[in-house]
């Protein structure tokens, strides 16, 4: 039904790599109040997401769940864009495909389903009962505002994105795809911190005779969720530092 997508040609190859390199250096360098206003609504997340711990004692899946809402936005809104509000053929064909977002999201839901199968032994009803229950806590304790907070901040970071496009022309670079490669890399980073980091603290615990009893703590693996999420969105920003100053060093010898 829909016309197989034209091979790019040199010229629009080379426009497209031009644009992801300005798209690169604009998260940084050319968008401070984009920058500073992402920022906010990630600290207005960090804050509702430790409340919902100290005061309703979260369960850690529950804590990931604007984490995954991010990741599956950026799989869904990209073919609508392609269609409605960007009228670019390089970018149709790197927004991917609803049969992608269909297939990736279903990658990423299927660890977590497993996980709650797991927890519940793969009995269906205490499985029903916890969505159930987890959805009504998650309009009472905030969780589910901090899930919008990352919906309007993607939105608006996108609308910006797409407006400035309109203006400048040019082949369009999605920053939002760039940033969800970094974050991918930061979470791998903190993963391995942590790891390392835990499995050295519990060592010297051993060699003092003592316990780390901080695991006997039911909200221990909800404040460590939170711990990855804060970690990410530093390193985050930290690689996209990096590759802008590399970026800029090498304009500078050529």
């Amino acid at each position: 039904m829909n016309k197989s997508e034209p091979r790019l040609l040199p010229d629009e190859s080379r426009r497209f790599e031009i644009a992801v390199d300005q798209a690169i250096q604009a998260h940084i360098a050319g968008g401070h109040k984009s920058l500073l206003l992402r920022l906010a609504f990630q600290a207005i997340t960090w804050i509702i997401l430790a409340r919902a711990i100290l005061l309703f004692d979260l369960n850690w899946l529950l804590i990931l769940l604007p984490l995954i809402l991010e990741f599956q936005l950026l799989l869904w809104l990209g073919p609508p864009m392609a269609a409605l509000f960007v009228k670019d053929s390089v970018f149709r064909k790197h927004s991917g495909s609803w049969s992608q977002a269909l297939i990736w999201s279903i990658i990423l839901l299927l660890p977590v389903m497993i996980l709650l199968l797991i927890q519940f032994e793969f009995k269906l009803e205490p499985l029903q009962e916890f969505i159930s229950s987890s959805w009504q806590r998650s309009m009472v304790n905030g969780v589910a505002i901090a899930c919008a907070v990352v919906t309007i901040s993607l939105l608006v970071d996108s609308a910006r994105d797409v407006r400035r496009w309109k203006k400048t022309g040019g082949a369009f670079v999605w920053p939002a795809t760039l940033r969800i490669g970094l974050r991918l890399i930061s979470l791998f980073l903190v993963a391995v911190l942590l790891g390392f980091s835990i499995a050295g603290a519990s060592t010297l615990y051993d060699l003092f005779g003592k316990r780390l009893d901080w695991f006997d703590y039911a909200s221990s693996a909800a404040w460590a969720a939170l711990l990855v999420i804060v970690l990410s969105d530093f390193f985050e920003y930290l690689l996209s530092y990096l590759l802008h100053r590399k970026m800029n060093k090498q304009q500078t010898r050529r």
